[in-house]
Parts: C-alpha cells; sequence; structure tokens
C-alpha cells in the first residue's frame, strides 16, 4: 500500500505531484497528507508574495532616488542662479551708493554746475530704484533656502541609496522615507520650470524615465 509519509527525503515531489499521491491514499492518511500539502503550498505562496513585495518596493525606491537626485540637482542650480543675481544687483547698488555718498558735498559748491548736479541726481535715482529690486525680489533669501532643499534632498537621496543596499526593506522604512519626501515638498521653495527641465536633461536616469512615461498611453 502507498504510503505518503514514507516518501524518500532526497526525492522532492512538487505541489501537483503531492497532490495526486495523497489521492490515492487511505482516509486517514489521506487528512494527514493534505494537511501537509496545504502547509506547504502556503509557505511557498507567502514567500512568492513576500520576493514580489520586495521587489515592488525597491523599484519604488529607485524611483524616489531619481526623483530626489532631480530636485537636489535642481535646487542647486536656482541657488546658484539667485546667488549670482544677488551679485548682479547688490555689486552696483554698492558702486552707485558710494559714488552719490561722496559726490554729495561737492554739489553743494556754488560753482558746480546744474549738468553735474542732474547727472548726480540721476545715479541717486537708480541706486534706489536698483536697492529696492534687491529688497523685494530677495534673491539672497531665495538661495539660501534652495541651497538648504538641496541638501535635505541629496540627505533623502542618501539614506535611500543605504536602504537599497540592504536584503530587505520594511514598510515602516518606506513610510519614513515617504513622509521626509513629503514634508520637504510642502517646505521646500518653488522651483522654476527652466530650472526642473535642466535637472531632467542633466540626470540621465531621469531623462529616460521620463520619455518613457511620457511614452506610455
Amino acid at each position: 500500500m502507498a504510503n505518503y509519509s514514507q516518501t524518500s527525503p532526497n526525492k522532492r515531489l512538487g505541489p501537483t505531484t503531492r497532490c495526486r499521491a495523497v489521492a490515492s491514499l487511505p482516509a486517514r492518511q489521506r487528512r494527514r497528507a493534505s494537511l501537509n500539502v496545504s502547509c506547504t503550498m502556503t509557505q511557498g505562496s507567502r514567500s512568492m508574495n513576500h520576493k514580489i513585495e520586495s521587489e515592488t518596493s525597491r523599484d519604488l525606491l529607485k524611483r524616489w532616488a531619481l526623483n530626489t537626485k532631480r530636485s537636489q540637482y535642481a535646487n542647486s542650480e536656482c541657488g546658484r542662479h539667485f546667488s549670482r543675481m544677488h551679485t548682479v544687483i547688490g555689486v552696483p547698488v554698492v558702486v552707485l551708493t558710494s559714488i552719490v555718498g561722496t559726490s554729495i558735498f561737492a554739489s553743494m559748491e556754488a560753482d558746480v554746475n546744474n549738468e553735474y548736479r542732474v547727472l548726480l541726481a540721476l545715479i541717486s535715482v537708480i541706486a534706489a530704484v536698483l536697492a529696492s529690486l534687491q529688497t523685494f525680489l530677495n534673491y539672497s533669501d531665495r538661495a539660501s533656502r534652495h541651497r538648504s532643499a538641496s541638501a535635505e534632498y541629496g540627505a533623502i537621496k542618501r539614506h535611500i541609496q543605504e536602504l537599497l543596499t540592504k536584503t530587505e526593506v520594511t514598510s515602516q522604512e518606506i513610510s519614513s522615507i515617504r513622509d521626509k519626501m513629503n514634508m520637504l515638498a510642502k517646505d521646500a521653495p518653488e522651483i522654476p520650470g527652466k530650472f526642473l527641465q535642466r535637472a531632467t536633461e542633466a540626470v540621465p536616469e531621469v531623462h529616460q524615465l521620463t520619455k518613457q512615461i511620457n511614452a506610455d498611453p
């Protein structure tokens, strides 16, 4: 009489073969063997689901890593741009106000012609306008905020890269990364479109991913 429980340990049967072997057993042995087969198939299903979930999590982390890399690059470029603009406006303000300050006493002389006084007044107006623009546009503060955002995106990117080196990534770790990215997205300064486009083209992986997304129906 065939006995499923006495099958050689060196001969490992697949789930389908085991089910056929169970069907040929007596009723009592059949119930016992069915439990063993069900347990084996359940464990295999759980292992497969865990593997699929792990691969999906890694794909999600890779996508997040590319997004943070693009945001880091874009914020860094914005910081450099606004820092240059602060210098472009700030230096003329300093020069013109210095000229006005040193020439104001000379204009008080009685023998100074009107043309010199008009020129001095014009320089004073230009300096005031540039100083007002510098205050209104606030390039210095905007550059500082973009540099700070770039550093924070870089920290998140490195954290994701560290997680990608691990064999398994837990849902808590993914939730932590998502919360950090959501919080930073709320607090980070707005990035002009041209800098996002420049960042997309500068990072090959992001550029390829964007083309793939746009090509999908």
